[in-house]
């Protein structure tokens, strides 16, 4: 359902723990580099933001200070969740892919999404990683011969919670399936 909505044109920011659902070297896809200037200013031009089976937590939205589009939807299966880390406009209870497959059937084919969205989040996107390889410093030559290893034989990125992961694994290494991230 994710992919679908990418596909007409709906851009899409993962968790670090939403990683796969849509691989992160698609076209339009933000990946988890979600808390950075880039993102809060890709944000800024957004009208809506829907929210799916995602907590908003506060690692991942700058303390919960990290300001989001004015209209903001939040799908998740738990009923508590709805609008604990942010005010929402609309909560929807329900399992993540039964909703998105019902929103979806509902939504027109081509959808008049701003054209120039998927260049806005390709921008956003490499000045994050950008600004990651600039934290990194020499470290950045292990995290890229990681990055291409795991894309390379499609295979599992397993990490603990370390500085490193904290730093790059969490977000630099690309996942193209949402059971390639451990």
């Amino acid at each position: 359902e994710a992919r679908e909505l990418l596909r007409r044109g709906v851009g899409v920011v993962t968790s670090t723990h939403g990683r796969g659902v849509v691989a992160d070297t698609e076209r339009g896809t933000l990946g988890a580099f979600n808390m950075t200037p880039d993102a809060a200013e890709l944000y800024a031009g957004c009208d809506l933001m829907v929210v799916v089976g995602s907590r908003l937590r506060g690692n991942e939205t700058r303390n919960n200070a990290m300001p989001l589009p004015g209209t903001l939807i939040q799908i998740d299966a738990d009923a508590a969740q709805g609008g604990r880390n942010y005010p929402v406009d609309l909560f929807v209870h329900g399992d993540a892919a039964d909703t998105l497959a019902r929103i979806l059937a509902r939504l027109p084919e081509t959808l008049d999404v701003d054209p120039n969205l998927v260049f806005d989040i390709a921008r956003a996107r490499a000045q994050g990683e950008g600004r990651l390889r600039d934290v990194l410093g020499p470290y950045g030559i292990v995290a890229q011969a990681l990055a291409e290893r795991v894309a390379e034989g499609g295979h599992p990125w397993v990490r603990d919670v370390t500085i490193s992961n904290s730093t790059f694994g969490n977000r630099f290494v690309p996942l193209v399936t949402p059971r390639q991230g451990v």
